[in-house]
C-alpha cells in the first residue's frame, strides 16, 4: 500500500518533508508503483531529489529515471568519465543479458579493475539490485526505457550492439577455465540471443563463428 509505505518512510525518517501535499504529489507521480516511492525514497536521501516543491516531482518511473540520470551523470553523460567509461558499459550488458548476470562474468566481460566494479554501481545505487552473485535492472521498465528507440534521450543504450557485443564476449569463453556460476549461464544465453536476432544476422554469425560454436 502506497500510503503504508510513505507513513513508514516518515517515521524512519521525521524530517523528510512528506507533507499532505507533497505525500499527494507521490501518490499521483507513481502512477500506482511502489518502485516509484521507494527510488524517490532513496533520490532523496542521495540528495538527488527535492521534496520542497510537489510540483516539481518527477511523473512516473520514465522521469524518476531521466531524473535520476541527469543528477548523477550530468545533462552531458559522454562528458561524464563514469558514464562513458564504466556506468554504459556495465548498463548495456544488463540491457542485453537475457536473465540476471552473473556478476564473475560482468567483471570479466568489462575487464574491470581496481575500484571500478564500485565506480560503477555507486552512482547506479538501486536502478541495479543484485541477486545472489548476480546482477540485474531493478524492473523490466528501466531496460524499456534506457533502450526506447522512440525517447533517444542521452541515456539511451543501443539494445542490437550490446547484444552483439554480449554474444561476442561470451564466445571465447565456452571452451575456457571458467568458474561454476559461468557455463550454465552461457549454455542457456547464447540461444536466447540468437533467437533475438533476425534470420540473416543469426545465420552470419554463425557461419563467422562455425569453428568456436
Amino acid at each position: 500500500d502506497l500510503h503504508a509505505y510513505l507513513d513508514d518512510w516518515q517515521q524512519a525518517d521525521p524530517q523528510a518533508p512528506l507533507s499532505a501535499e507533497t505525500r499527494d504529489a507521490l501518490v499521483d507521480g507513481s502512477q500506482g508503483n511502489m518502485l516509484y516511492l521507494a527510488l524517490a525514497r532513496e533520490g532523496y536521501c542521495r540528495g538527488l531529489f527535492s521534496l520542497d516543491a510537489p510540483s516539481r516531482l518527477p511523473k512516473g518511473l520514465g522521469e524518476v529515471y531521466l531524473e535520476w540520470m541527469r543528477r548523477q551523470f550530468t545533462g552531458d553523460p559522454l562528458s561524464h568519465p563514469s558514464w562513458s567509461s564504466l556506468c554504459y558499459a556495465f548498463l548495456e550488458l544488463l540491457c542485453a543479458s537475457p536473465e540476471p548476470l552473473p556478476q564473475t562474468l560482468a567483471s570479466r566481460l568489462l575487464n574491470w579493475k581496481g575500484q571500478d566494479r564500485l565506480l560503477a554501481l555507486r552512482p547506479l545505487g538501486s536502478l541495479v539490485k543484485q541477486e545472489g552473485d548476480t546482477w540485474r535492472l531493478c524492473h523490466r521498465s528501466l531496460g524499456e526505457w534506457l533502450t526506447d528507440t522512440n525517447l533517444l534521450h542521452n541515456y539511451w543504450i543501443n539494445l542490437e550492439d550490446g547484444r552483439s557485443k554480449l554474444l561476442h564476449g561470451l564466445l571465447p569463453l565456452l571452451s575456457g577455465s571458467l568458474t561454476v556460476d559461468i557455463p550454465s549461464y552461457i549454455h542457456r544465453a547464447i540461444p536466447e540471443l540468437l533467437s533475438l536476432l533476425d534470420a540473416q544476422q543469426s545465420s552470419n554469425f554463425l557461419e563467422t563463428n562455425r569453428s568456436e560454436i
